[in-house]
């Protein structure tokens, strides 16, 4: 079974920092920002977005974690990864 958790500081240090490097590669590879001002732009967009990291109003950032996972490196990440920062219907969780 796959659940949703809340996510901690420390996952949300490692979300921060994946997002920040595909956000800026995509712009990039879409002709929109050169490779010298994509990390920073990425950086600034992503806090204006989640202002608040982990306790940003109306954002349920979360991990998913597979119960049936072989390898703990295998808890849901790829689920994580293409949820990005979808909002949740929280009342359900």
């Amino acid at each position: 079974m796959i659940t949703l958790v809340r996510m901690n500081a420390e996952q949300y240090k490692r979300f921060f920092e994946e997002t920040v490097r595909e956000y800026g590669e995509e712009n990039v590879r879409g002709g929109r920002w050169t490779p010298s001002e994509s990390i920073g732009r990425a950086i600034k967009e992503t806090n204006e977005l989640l202002s608040k990291g982990i306790h940003t109003n109306g954002h349920f950032l979360c991990s998913a974690n597979n119960e049936n996972a072989v390898t703990p490196s295998s808890r849901g990440q790829d689920l994580l990864n293409r949820l990005g920062t979808q909002e949740f219907d929280t009342t359900i969780l």
